[in-house]
């Protein structure tokens, strides 16, 4: 009967890991480095069969952080059970979004060890944590694209400090260390925080992409300065990229050739409504105009900000009388390579104040 429990409980992992991206191997990996010394990949099993000797205990906890691995890629932790306020859950599965936009899943180590041991440690803002953890995630991964092993041993160091931290008996000796860890946090993930390289790869890395990760971490982005721009902002969960500048330019009289080397960055792209797509899509940047003064997204409002206008003369056909002038004028609404790279740059500096670490 004990072996069809085992069986039972490691259908029920791999259905919770199913979708994830998380395979076993990294899965059973990221449970041991939440709590134990840091081991390779390669050495894993060697070390877990040494090691482990109440192995029901084992997969039982196992099964319960696989549950928290779905919860965590799902991007919801309203089932976890942490005693959380319904404030604290919206920003940390808010975090969870941004975190799992850019695609890295390291970093859930030391949410494993956080969740497992939120009320012991004395953590009460636990959603400072997650979102201190995105900003580092969109700004030296995302953008800056760092190398993972750098921050791995870091998660794991900092999941096993918890665990000093719950077997402090002394209150005040637990609130100090409690204080020095999250002090630690933020100012180590801040040091690496490269302000130069984030400038230098903002424009190469930040750039719309036919793939589903790409579109996912544009599309964060868009909608966090959105929020910057309006905290109430308007409906993320329905919004789509659209390009001011089309990659299919007739309308605009210009090549694809023209425009490849400019068309697909950040500085060209915002977000509309579905219901508006249809009404953008090739059209000249006359016809969007109306578009993006009816949309409530408050990014619009600020790309309306950004568009130039030109006066240019146009021969006026019909005869007039010899003291008027035989041209008449009109104002040219401009977005071209200039104004997006202009917006390209602002977008960089406004992302510099958002993600960063206080």
């Amino acid at each position: 009967r004990g072996g069809d429990v085992a069986k039972e409980k490691w259908a029920k992992i791999l259905e919770n890991l199913e979708g994830t991206g998380v395979d076993i191997t990294t899965f059973v990996r990221y449970h041991w480095l939440s709590k134990n010394s840091f081991e390779t990949k390669k050495n894993l099993y060697r070390k877990v069969k040494s090691e482990i000797t109440d192995w029901p205990s084992f997969l039982e906890e196992l099964y319960n952080d696989s549950g928290v691995i779905n919860a965590l890629n799902n991007s919801d932790i309203r089932e976890l059970e942490l005693n959380l306020n319904d404030r604290a859950i919206k920003e940390v599965n808010r975090s969870l979004v941004g975190i799992n936009a850019v695609g890295t899943t390291q970093s859930y180590v030391l949410f494993l060890a956080l969740i497992r041991n939120h009320r012991n440690t004395g953590i009460n803002k636990i959603y400072k944590i997650f979102k201190t953890i995105e900003n580092f995630t969109f700004y030296y991964h995302g953008v800056c694209r760092g190398p993972a092993n750098v921050v791995e041993r870091f998660w794991n160091k900092k999941s096993r400090e918890l665990l000093e931290i719950v077997n402090e008996s002394n209150e005040r000796t637990k609130k100090a260390s409690r204080n020095r860890w999250e002090s630690d946090l933020r100012s180590t993930l801040r040091d690496r925080m490269s302000e130069s390289l984030f400038k230098e790869r903002f424009h190469k890395n930040l750039t719309y992409k036919n793939s589903t990760k790409a579109r996912g971490l544009i599309r964060y982005f868009l909608t966090s300065i959105n929020r910057d721009l309006s905290p109430e902002g308007s409906d993320e969960s329905a919004v789509s990229i659209e390009h001011i500048l089309p990659q299919n330019p007739t309308k605009w009289n210009l090549t694809r050739t023209q425009i490849r080397p400019y068309v697909n960055r950040i500085g060209n792209l915002t977000l509309i409504h579905p219901d508006m797509n249809g009404r953008m899509g090739n059209k000249s940047l006359r016809e969007k105009i109306p578009v993006l003064e009816e949309s409530e997204i408050n990014l619009n409002r600020e790309i309306l900000n950004n568009i130039e206008y030109r006066t240019e003369e146009l021969e006026n056909e019909v005869e007039t009388p010899e003291d008027q002038e035989d041209n008449i004028s009109e104002e040219v609404p401009i977005w071209g390579e200039d104004t997006i790279e202009r917006r390209t740059n602002d977008l960089c500096e406004k992302a510099l104040e958002i993600w960063s670490i206080s």
